[in-house]
């Protein structure tokens, strides 16, 4: 059985707690654990959403003989020629039969 990060922090909140702050620091812990759960990128169907516009992202597809196929490449609804058969491409490949995509994080910023 999978655990999420929702089950670990209401085992956390259920955590017997001998002194009043240990009690608040198990509820903060769990909250800390919710927040960065809920900040994590998820993947997204295609057949859920497709970005307006080109954007750049991570793209996935199963793959041929069990293999599965990740590129950073771009995607959008206009690669799609008709349900489930979504394609990404960047400048060296293209990967057909994307089912799924997730949008880049923001580069990081360069120190002045």
């Amino acid at each position: 059985m999978s655990r999420d990060a929702k089950w670990y922090a209401n085992w956390i909140r259920l955590l017997p707690a001998s002194t009043p702050d240990e009690k608040m620091r198990n509820l903060e812990a769990a909250d800390m654990l919710e927040q960065l759960e809920a900040a994590q990128p998820k993947w997204i169907s295609v057949e859920e959403r497709l970005p307006d516009v080109e954007v750049l992202a991570a793209n996935f597809a199963p793959g041929t003989y069990g293999y599965k196929e990740y590129i950073i490449g771009y995607v959008s609804g206009e690669k799609c020629t008709e349900p489930g058969k979504c394609h990404a491409e960047n400048d060296y490949e293209i990967l057909y039969n994307v089912t799924h995509w997730m949008p880049l994080p923001e580069p990081p910023k360069e120190e002045a």
